[in-house]
């Protein structure tokens, strides 16, 4: 399986001026945007929620920790594994864990635990003489909004990787892409909307490849705020 886009790729968006608070919009304004049936939208609105959960309880973890000086600790494998234990608890709520969502599980932790204790540790360092704007950036990676974004990111990508595995489970043939044919919709997969291929083939967007819409591994250009979804059937 590919490795895991990182999420917080969104940080050099950022800094090509693209502003990645702008990404981050309210749970259920994302997942109703989607070409999604009623029950996909719920479940994926309910994972979302609790993940925000875990991720607003982890960084009210590493700031109890930086105020006591613990801060080394944060990479401690109690401390991580207490935050992994919630994502894979609030993801088994609601779907199957198979080989492919644990390993997606697994690196989102590892990835947000790492980003955060970077930018936690950038933000301490800060001295008196430093600009506002700097401290609001650092702040950012324990911010209520970067939760927000982190859930609703992964609910989705976590349940594009699940839909996937089922439905080649399930023995469908065919696969096709489905984008939301709005002004927001990226050129790059505009160009293979309605696009049919065998289910096992990987759909060429932009430079990259993928099974699904926002797999791990592929740019974050074509993935951050990706609101498109597969169509599966056997003919």
């Amino acid at each position: 399986m590919p490795t895991l886009q990182t999420f917080d790729e969104l940080n050099s968006l950022q800094k090509k001026g693209m502003d990645i608070s702008t990404w981050s919009i309210p749970i259920n304004q994302y997942f109703n945007e989607m070409k999604l049936t009623r029950d996909q939208k719920r479940e994926r609105i309910a994972l979302a929620e609790d993940i925000e959960d875990a991720v607003l309880f982890f960084f009210s973890l590493v700031l109890l920790q930086s105020q006591y000086s613990y801060l080394a600790a944060m990479d401690s494998a109690e401390a991580k594994e207490e935050f992994r234990q919630k994502i894979t608890d609030a993801v088994a709520k609601h779907t199957e864990i198979n080989d492919d969502v644990r390993y997606e599980i697994n690196q989102y932790v590892e990835d947000v635990t790492d980003t955060t204790t970077e930018h936690l540790i950038i933000l301490n360092a800060l001295t008196e003489d430093a600009e506002e704007e700097q401290r609001q950036k650092e702040r950012h990676y324990i911010s209520e909004d970067r939760a927000r974004l982190l859930a609703e990111e992964e609910s989705n990508t976590l349940f594009n990787c699940s839909d996937f595995y089922k439905a080649r489970e399930l023995g469908y043939q065919y696969k096709t892409w489905i984008t939301m044919r709005d002004s927001r919709v990226r050129e790059t997969h505009a160009r293979v909307d309605d696009k049919t291929i065998p289910i096992n083939d990987y759909f060429l967007v932009g430079n990259s490849i993928m099974l699904y819409p926002r797999q791990p591994g592929a740019s974050a250009k074509e993935t951050v705020g990706c609101r498109c979804s597969l169509k599966y059937t056997k003919q």
